[in-house]
């Protein structure tokens, strides 16, 4: 119940006022640090020194939003935004997916059926290694004729650039 009362701002105030229950050995504790940080940012070093003597006006309308509070929404929706781009690209390439993509890939009205692309990201690995292996083993075969060799150790190192390039 506790957590549902932090729906306004007014209640941050009320949170820093709190004191700890120590009625019973389970009891519940809500950090207000966060809360303060990001949605009274300057008030914060007040309140972490105990200075912040803000009155409550228990008969004032709660206001619904702050600046702060639609700067964190603007975050939130970026970050969003931004991992339906990364889940698309990955679902585009056969790449891994990550719960919270697979999850962001189904708000925005996209089905992935997580069986069916695992099993397609596991047949692209397996061919990268099977296409690495035969490279592995064209190198330690080696061959006889010296341009043959210079191109070799050439098509090596450009290999490695390309691996470090991707790091």
């Amino acid at each position: 119940a506790e957590s549902t009362n932090f729906a306004t701002l007014r209640w941050i105030d009320y949170g820093k006022m709190a004191t700890q229950c120590t009625c019973r050995k389970d009891m519940v504790k809500i950090s207000m640090d966060v809360f303060v940080r990001c949605l009274q940012p300057e008030r914060y070093e007040l309140w972490k020194q105990g200075k912040d003597a803000t009155p409550l006006d228990h008969l004032k309308p709660t206001n619904l939003s702050s600046p702060e509070l639609e700067l964190w929404r603007e975050r939130q929706t970026i970050m969003k935004d931004k991992l339906l781009r990364r889940a698309m690209r990955k679902v585009k390439q056969v790449r891994r997916l990550k719960m919270d993509e697979i999850k962001a890939l189904a708000e925005a009205g996209i089905v992935v059926d997580p069986a069916e692309h695992q099993r397609l990201v596991e047949a692209r690995e397996a061919l990268k290694k099977e296409k690495e292996a035969a490279a592995a083993l064209a190198i330690a075969e080696g061959p006889s004729d010296p341009s043959q060799i210079e191109l070799q150790l050439s098509t090596a190192e450009g290999e490695v650039k390309k691996k470090k390039k991707k790091k």
